[in-house]
């Protein structure tokens, strides 16, 4: 094979990796720009890991970011670019929405979701566990929900290996009287470098997919209730915090084969009982390749890790020898 010949090839290999992590943000003037993650303009705590889920940054006030091994630094919800992301807990109380402090994010698109008054942090635990399905990581974060009487203890646990993790929501009253309330979990889809996608939905479960309802498989974000009884719903991510503004639980709707800017959530109707507590659990999935909670996806090694990285730095070292000669 000629020198010159060599060279495409090796370029067209570094031309292939580099495109895998390159990506836009959206296109939606609405959205705004992503402000750089550095600004911490919200503490959190982050369950670092191998992966596939090497990331879960976890907001003080409920909110998340999540990435993915496959994706760099291409967060998995939008603003691709910031931590936390527009992904969290709402509750709505006696016609008030009480939610994450996306005001003070680096960048958020969460504008639809009306007034609302900002979880009051209380304590956010340091990582715990090792990682294993007896031993998840995990990290515990407690808020009160105004002055209801609530407080929302939220714990987000992580199995290395798998491409979705659980989060336990507990409410708790103080009060000597019941409280009705709706807990929504929602987020705006960003599928790994694209801003728009199909939905996807599949008896209480729901999020945006590459392809319509998932079919074929392919890269999806998925809500996938473990308490029964909850709403869901897909659509425009505009009308998904449109929808939280409501007050109203979601509607049990999909736009599933509609290539749309999107976003997707779940909620819950319930009575907290006096001096009791309401738990309801959920799991998130970011998978590449539409694989469904709880299944085990191979990941590289530390070893296998440092010879593609070796891998990269021999290709790139190669091409800039070549262009001198």
């Amino acid at each position: 094979m000629s020198r010159r010949r060599v060279f495409v090839v090796l370029s067209c290999v570094l031309v292939a990796v580099v495109a895998t992590w390159s990506f836009t943000e959206g296109s939606d003037p609405t959205k705004g720009t992503a402000g750089p993650a550095s600004m911490l303009a919200v503490p959190y705590t982050t369950i670092n890991s191998a992966g596939p889920l090497t990331d879960i940054f976890v907001g003080a006030e409920a909110s998340t970011q999540v990435a993915h091994l496959l994706d760099g630094t291409v967060y998995e919800v939008f603003p691709s670019s910031v931590i936390p992301g527009d992904y969290g807990s709402f509750v709505v109380v006696a016609g008030v929405l009480y939610a994450p402090d996306f005001a003070n994010h680096d960048s958020t698109a969460t504008i639809s979701i009306g007034a609302y008054t900002p979880f009051s942090m209380v304590s956010q635990s340091a990582v715990m566990g090792s990682g294993t399905a007896a031993d998840p990581l995990r990290v515990t974060t407690v808020v009160d929900v105004g002055a209801t009487g609530l407080r929302l203890t939220q714990t987000e646990s992580y199995v290395i290996g798998q491409e979705s993790y659980r989060t336990d929501l507990q409410l708790a009253n103080s009060g000597d009287a019941p409280v009705d309330a709706i807990l929504y979990r929602a987020f705006d889809c960003y599928l790994g470098g694209s801003d728009s996608g199909y939905g996807l939905q599949s008896g209480g479960s729901v999020g945006c997919s590459e392809n319509p309802n998932n079919t074929p498989p392919g890269r999806i974000e998925q809500l996938v209730p473990i308490t029964p009884g909850n709403n869901y719903y897909e659509a425009q991510y505009s009308e998904v915090w449109t929808a939280i503004s409501t007050h109203l639980p979601f509607n049990d709707t999909c736009r599933c084969n509609e290539q749309i800017d999107n976003g997707a959530g779940v909620s819950w109707s319930i009575t907290v009982p006096a001096g009791g507590t309401s738990e309801i659990s959920h799991e998130t999935v970011f998978s590449p390749s539409g694989v469904l909670a709880g299944a085990p996806i191979p990941t590289l090694s530390g070893v296998g890790t440092a010879v593609f990285i070796g891998l990269m730095a021999f290709l790139g070292v190669a091409i800039f020898f070549w262009q001198r000669k």
